[in-house]
């Protein structure tokens, strides 16, 4: 299979459809991985149209990508991982679908665009930028969680609306796994102070109150 999402070719699209039906996330990953490499409507088409959504970010790099996983009826993951203004991914998004969202280019400092966003629960924010600003966030409906590159500075935290609390706001590190994809890493970065930690496999740091 992982010959087949390197070739991009149409006789690849259909060695790989035959996977489409897959329930590992790792297959499906490599799937929609791949859609960049093939014809946006043939590959979107007869794969990942048919793709499991559970626990499975659908990557757009491309406004036609976009256009196709919303001609799909929508996707709860998407990831931005194209170059895309805010307006764009706004008018070209089934946003009454979208729960987790993954920013993974720079499209600005300014999250106000997130209220378009009717039941945001998880946000990754992947980005070069040293510190990150969430202030902006205390103007929309907050997610449950935000997800931060290691490394990377959050400020604003305290600005966020007191309900945040009890939505169980909590800021963690990732760090890349076996160089694929990010992953929540259990050493948390800011954590609320009424907030349940998850049960951890491995010890866990709390980042002293200030």
């Amino acid at each position: 299979m992982l010959a087949a999402t390197r070739i991009a070719t149409d006789a690849a699209i259909a060695v790989l459809a035959r996977y489409r039906s897959h329930h590992d996330l790792r297959v499906r990953g490599e799937l929609v991985r791949a859609w960049s490499r093939f014809d946006t409507d043939a590959f979107g088409r007869e794969v990942v149209a048919h793709l499991n959504e559970d626990n499975l970010y659908f990557p757009v790099s491309n406004l036609a990508e976009l256009h196709a996983i919303s001609s799909y009826g929508g996707r709860a993951r998407i990831k931005i991982s194209g170059e895309f203004t805010t307006a764009e991914f706004i008018n070209g998004c089934r946003t009454e679908r979208l729960t987790h969202l993954w920013v993974a280019t720079d499209i600005g400092k300014c999250w106000r665009w997130l209220r378009e966003f009717p039941q945001p629960r998880f946000f990754t924010i992947e980005t070069p930028l040293p510190p990150v600003d969430v202030t902006a966030l205390a103007q929309v409906l907050p997610p449950r969680t935000i997800r931060v590159p290691q490394g990377v500075v959050v400020t604003g935290a305290d600005e966020l609306p007191s309900q945040v609390v009890t939505n169980a706001c909590i800021f963690y590190r990732l760090d890349r796994r076996n160089g694929d994809g990010w992953g929540i890493a259990l050493d948390c970065v800011y954590e609320r102070d009424t907030v349940t930690r998850p049960t951890p496999t491995h010890r866990t740091k709390r980042r002293p109150n200030p």
